[in-house]
């Protein structure tokens, strides 16, 4: 089972030194098998479109969608380049 998402593209970003194009040309095909588990096929497919359109890093996509997910309207967050997303809303330090 993958679990969680995140930790595999941390993996890929700092010990491989992949970039955003890499990462998803390894993600993608992992959600389309079905010989692959993960918690939440469902959510790590949006968060992975999200990540592709997008500025946010995928662990951040993951979060919110989880936490849409699971019914929270925002994740609160410090993370300034969050900010004008709508699933989060940026708290100042």
């Amino acid at each position: 089972m993958l679990s969680p998402p995140y930790e595999l593209v941390w993996v890929l970003e700092t010990a491989c030194g992949f970039g955003k194009a890499e990462i998803l040309a390894v993600l993608d095909p992992i959600v389309r098998t079905r010989q692959f588990e993960a918690a939440d096929k469902d959510t790590m497919w949006h968060a992975l479109g999200e990540y592709r359109r997008g500025k946010t890093d995928f662990s951040d996509c993951h979060l919110g969608r989880a936490d849409e997910r699971d019914g929270a309207s925002q994740t609160l967050a410090f993370d300034k380049a969050l900010k004008g997303s709508p699933r989060f809303r940026v708290l100042s330090a």
